[in-house]
């Protein structure tokens, strides 16, 4: 190819799963993903938000996932995300709940509802301690082993966690294309691209990277995104920053409310002191007062045994 082009660009993903052209695409990818988890492969698609290029080009707040129906009413929502922050579990959420809730009009029953599968494509790390690439979710009591419901489901593919030895089925195909689509050469593909739509995505990559207007398009998308990735970059830096200062002024806090408890302890502890030693003193004069009564209680015990002794004699003397 004249240019290099990655399949993850928003533009490029869109026009690869989201195009009425190569709707097919669209159906080997969702039925890659939910095998064995729907009832029978998906057989027929109608794309809601189709691929239109112009979109893409002059409004920069484009729709760029996919949502297609199939014949049961089932919604489809593909979406692929370059920029990992920590609210992306929630917005997943919050996305498939929007949907969910958006195909009831006015005075709809809730049987109008139908299930609703969104499969989001992450080119970084969403679950430190999962080694595997591919996780799905759904409302489910696991201590009782009971489903809610099937009308959620919410796929996670951690395109960077990758890493088999050789593409096992269209599941690895698709993630292998998308981490790897950047540096294929189309004329030296490797064997698992050998396939129909391989060929297919590998042909709308060439259309990107050998027409000028769209490569030069293509570029104008990446910088915009590298503009978008910068600014959540510096968004969660500065969070990073403000839980930071935060902390530091919870510990700043802490540490002068620690320093007044010690102080007031100390306090505590030396009026304590202080209390103890005038008890102490009043417990020594009251001794002193004790034992100053028992010299008077003695002398004055003293003083009448020698008046009494002087009258004894006194009458002695008398009787002789």
């Amino acid at each position: 190819m004249k240019h290099s082009v990655d399949p993850m660009v928003d533009c490029v993903f869109k026009a690869i799963l989201g195009s009425n052209e190569h709707i097919n695409l669209l159906l080997n990818f969702i039925n890659s993903v939910c095998e064995g988890e729907l009832h029978s492969p998906v057989a027929n698609l109608t794309i809601i938000n189709p691929y239109n290029e112009k979109d893409f080009m002059t409004d920069k707040m484009s729709i760029v996932d996919v949502k297609a129906n199939d014949d049961a009413g089932n919604v489809f929502q593909i979406e692929i995300q370059l920029f990992v922050s920590n609210s992306l579990k929630q917005r997943m959420l919050h996305n498939w709940a929007e949907i969910y809730s958006r195909q009831l009009k006015e005075g709809d029953s809730w049987t109008k509802l139908k299930p609703v599968i969104s499969i989001w494509l992450v080119n970084k790390v969403v679950f430190q301690n999962f080694l595997g690439f591919h996780s799905s979710f759904s409302f489910y009591d696991d201590k009782n082993k009971l489903k809610l419901t099937e009308h959620a489901n919410i796929h996670i593919i951690e395109l960077c966690k990758w890493n088999k030895s050789q593409v096992e089925n269209d599941l690895d195909r698709w993630t292998r294309f998308f981490r790897e689509g950047k540096a294929l050469n189309d004329g030296h593909l490797p064997q698992y691209m050998q396939t129909k739509e391989m060929g297919q995505a590998m042909a709308i990559l060439k259309q990107f990277s050998e027409k000028e207007r769209a490569y030069d398009r293509y570029r104008a998308r990446i910088n915009y995104l590298r503009d978008q990735m910068t600014m959540e970059e510096e968004k969660e830096l500065a969070r990073l920053e403000k839980e930071q200062a935060k902390e530091a002024k919870n510990k700043a806090v802490d540490a002068r409310d620690k320093a007044f408890d010690d102080r007031n302890k100390a306090v505590g502890a030396r009026d304590k002191a202080i209390d103890e030693k005038i008890k102490a003193e009043e417990a020594k004069n009251k001794a002193e007062e004790a034992k100053n009564k028992a010299v008077d209680e003695k002398l004055r015990a003293e003083a009448e045994l020698k008046r009494a002794q002087l009258e004894i004699e006194k009458l002695k003397s008398q009787l002789k």
